[in-house]
């Protein structure tokens, strides 16, 4: 769908996307010191245990590995069945148990041990950890390799042994995604109980108020933004979201007051002004819309969207003397883009200005070729742009196009020169490409084509 014509949901941008977790890594404690810190004691029994497990974890094999936890656990049961209280033995147990994959044992004698044991609840919590870390990398590998059901698998097993909101929120999202809708709330709750990571935990909290939205629980989905709200109270876009819930359901004036209140503050980033003038879109106020995609490009002159959203609340508004500047704006940085060139040319035909209409419109027909729905997207250090690309007057030819990348105070942070093999005729193919930055990208021009043969 044309950036024209798309009021895009605003949960759609907060959804713990699976690939922008990646990989983790967990800090490693020394165990020695820990285990003196925890005076942990142990039989000859458990001693025995303790080597098995040492060398279940040089084993060349999993076989061999699997060989060696089992003889383990042979040894901790005798000791268990001796004293079932005894810390080591369950320390020891949990070990195993993860070594087995048998997670929820696992977390069984790793809580019995800290209940025994509090001091070394920090020695368990590592062994959590590592266990944790290595199943949510096998859910991220599975889902980058397109097994959702795999990668479901392995994020709920790794929520068995430690309750993260990472792998929470991703395995309620793949639920999500396979139909289990209960399930996935669930998980979502959990994860919003769970608490830890500020960023994910409004992620959980969007994404089941929006799932009971289209489940038809209206209330329930408010209830959630609310209680939300009410620990933080500056939260700008699930105040946003309940303001276009309230709005859909019928609570217009309600909803316009929430939208109101927000756009009177002074303190919103570009991003809180993009999701407010989306939200504004979807309650079609476009007057306030305009306005806060004005502030929005003044905050970061060098987001399309940005551009993009201000021209179609512009039009919306009928403010078409702002909408045709702001998409000559938009085609000064991005030429090649159609969509802005018909824009402008409604725009300026609302206005009476034939002559310009027949100017813009002869320019787009000759260009060399066409692009829709660029963006900029972040992947660690690298900044990949992508969108389609179509063919023009350089149809079937290869094409060099500068693109210039910029830093929040607007200074250049990198550039680079792209070779296009621009489609033949009315073709369409994807277009990507990435850039890697130490310094944080906030957007992007480009200029205009060259011949790359």
């Amino acid at each position: 769908m044309s950036d024209w014509r798309r009021h895009a949901s605003l949960v759609g941008a907060l959804a713990v996307l699976l690939l922008a977790l990646g990989p983790v890594t967990a800090r490693a404690q020394e165990k020695e010191g820990q285990e003196q810190q925890c005076n942990l004691t142990g039989t000859d029994v458990t001693q025995k245990a303790e080597d098995m497990l040492g060398e279940a974890t040089k084993a060349e094999s999993d076989s061999a590995a699997a060989s060696k936890y089992q003889g383990a656990m042979r040894l901790i049961t005798v000791a268990l069945n001796s004293n079932a209280k005894d810390p080591a033995a369950l320390w020891l147990k949990g070990r195993a148990q993860v070594g087995l994959r048998n997670y929820a044992s696992a977390d069984s004698a790793l809580e019995q041990f800290v209940a025994l044991k509090p001091g070394c609840a920090t020695l368990a919590q590592n062994l959590r950890q590592q266990a944790w870390v290595n199943l949510y990398n096998t859910g991220i590998r599975d889902y980058q390799g397109g097994k959702d059901t795999a990668a479901m698998a392995a994020f709920d097993t790794a929520n068995i042994i430690l309750k993260d909101p990472r792998s929470l929120n991703n395995a309620a999202l793949l639920h999500q995604r396979l139909g289990d809708m209960d399930r996935a709330a669930d998980i979502y709750r959990t994860a919003i109980e769970t608490g830890g990571d500020t960023t994910q935990v409004r992620a959980a909290t969007i994404n089941l108020a929006e799932l009971l939205k289209t489940q038809g629980k209206q209330e329930a989905s408010f209830k959630v933004y609310r209680d939300y709200l009410s620990e933080h109270p500056q939260a700008v876009l699930p105040r946003i979201n309940l303001a276009v819930g309230m709005a859909q359901a019928g609570q217009k004036d309600s909803a316009q007051a929430i939208m109101t209140s927000v756009l009177e503050r002074q303190d919103l980033s570009y991003d809180d002004l993009a999701n407010l003038g989306t939200g504004l879109l979807q309650i079609q106020d476009y007057a306030s819309a305009e306005e806060a995609f004005k502030r929005a490009h003044k905050a970061n002159p060098y987001a399309r969207e940005g551009l993009v959203d201000l021209v179609q609340a512009a039009m919306g508004a009928g403010d078409f003397k702002t909408a045709a500047a702001a998409g000559d704006s938009l085609l000064d940085h991005y030429p090649y883009d159609k969509g802005a060139y018909r824009a402008v040319a409604q725009s300026l035909d609302r206005l009476g200005n034939k002559q310009a209409v027949q100017a813009r419109l002869k320019t787009m027909q000759s260009l060399p070729l066409e692009f829709t729905d660029l963006s900029l997207v972040q992947q660690g250090q690298a900044y990949v742009v992508q969108g389609q690309v179509a063919g023009g007057t350089a149809s079937g030819s290869k094409v060099q196009i500068p693109f210039t990348f910029y830093g929040a105070d607007g200074s250049t942070v990198a550039q680079k020169a792209v070779t296009i093999d621009v489609p033949q005729g009315n073709a369409q193919g994807q277009f990507q490409f990435q850039v890697q930055s130490d310094q944080p990208i906030v957007g992007f021009t480009y200029g205009k084509a060259t011949s790359a043969s």
